[in-house]
């Protein structure tokens, strides 16, 4: 495991962590809101963030599975 994969996993776990709580205050606001005019496009933007949180999430648990694993080899097709 080099330093680079290492500061590969922190910061795709941090942004993770700092986009999943900023998506749940930003829907949690708009549901709170809902008489609101711009309910609907808070709402959406919490949920894309949210989506982008999993991302994250997953591509700092792939980086770090890859780093500790390292890379699958390919299988050899029989003939």
């Amino acid at each position: 495991m080099t330093n680079s994969q290492i500061l590969l996993t922190l910061i795709y776990v941090a942004l993770f962590t700092i986009c999943g709580f900023v998506s749940m205050v930003l829907i949690v606001n708009a549901f709170q809101n809902q008489g609101h005019r711009l309910y609907y496009p808070i709402l959406i933007f919490g949920i894309c963030v949210f989506i982008v949180s999993i991302f994250y999430g997953y591509m700092g648990l792939n980086t770090l599975k890859t780093s500790l694993l390292g890379k699958k080899p390919k299988r050899r097709k029989r003939s």
